[in-house]
This record gives C-alpha cells, structure tokens and sequence, in this order.
C-alpha cells in the first residue's frame, strides 16, 4: 500500500508566543519551588516526611474520588459550591 502526502504551501514554523512562554517561565518556577520546598521537609522531618506525603495523596485522592461521585450524581456547572449550596 503506498502512502501519498499532501504537502502544503506553508511550512510549520517554530515560534512560541509571549503567552506560552510566560507559562512555562512560571512553570519551571513552582517546580523549582515545589523541589525547593521539598528538599527543606526532607532535611527538617528526614525519611517520616514520606509518610506525611502519603498521608497527604491519600486525602487528595480521597476528596477528588468523592467529588467525582458528586459530580455523577448530580451533574451541574460550577466548582465546590455548587455541591455546598444543595
């Protein structure tokens, strides 16, 4: 089987926008500070500060599981609010 191209008059141009740069400047910046902040609890706490991150998904997942059945249940545009004003 033979594969055809279509090739087009413009060329695909490598540029970025002000936007996209701006957010992956303030992207490297929180992971900068997230491994910052990180490297700060392990010294201060030592190997018990995985237990306070396990601790910590373990709620996260607990509340995104719990909204996602709210979600279900009672499908509606909004964030938490919605959910605490019913």
């Amino acid at each position: 089987m033979e594969h055809q191209t279509k090739t087009s008059d413009r060329a695909l141009g490598a540029a970025l926008k002000p936007r996209q740069l701006t957010m992956m400047g303030l992207g490297s910046a929180i992971g900068a500070g997230l491994f910052i902040g990180s490297g700060a609890g392990i010294q201060a706490a030592g190997p018990a500060v995985l237990i306070s991150y396990l601790v910590a998904g373990t709620l996260i997942i607990l509340v995104m599981w719990a909204l996602g059945e709210m979600a279900a249940a009672n499908p509606d545009s909004g964030a938490f609010s919605v959910y605490t004003a019913k």
